[in-house]
């Protein structure tokens, strides 16, 4: 899901001192973390050094607050079949389904020998809001 959120890693072994995280809860209901000082405390009943913990804290990303709750699960449906085959050409791949597009894709900047895994987030947002115009 790197196409919608942003991904922060905070490292609890050398961020406490720096940005004032002394005590950290964590919990949801697959697993749970109680950080101490030197120590995190987890839900299979085990003491473990700060050292083997790092928080991920994910943001969206700006053009998610721009797409309408109805297209956000077909832009996910989108993002997963364009990965399917990560070296497929991209430009081919999206011809395949939106017959004569080509000449739209390179005017949005992707390039004719990018593949589907070298598209940025940006590129398949643009992509996917094109495609949306072409059916409607």
């Amino acid at each position: 899901m790197n196409t919608l959120f942003e991904r922060h890693e905070i490292d609890l072994s050398s961020s406490d001192l720096k940005n004032g995280i002394d005590r950290i809860r964590i919990e949801n209901r697959h697993y749970s973390i109680i950080s101490g000082a030197n120590f995190a405390y987890t839900n299979d009943r085990k003491f473990k050094s700060k050292e083997s913990f790092i928080l991920i804290k994910l943001k969206p990303k700006s053009f998610v607050s721009q797409m309408e709750a109805d297209f956000l699960i077909d832009y996910v449906v989108f993002v997963k079949q364009s990965f399917m085959k990560r070296t497929n050409n991209a430009i081919k791949y999206y011809e395949k389904l939106f017959p004569g597009c080509t000449i739209d894709l390179v005017g949005l900047g992707i390039s004719y020998y990018k593949t589907l895994g070298d598209l940025t987030s940006d590129e398949m947002f643009q992509i996917f809001s094109h495609s949306l115009d072409l059916i409607t």
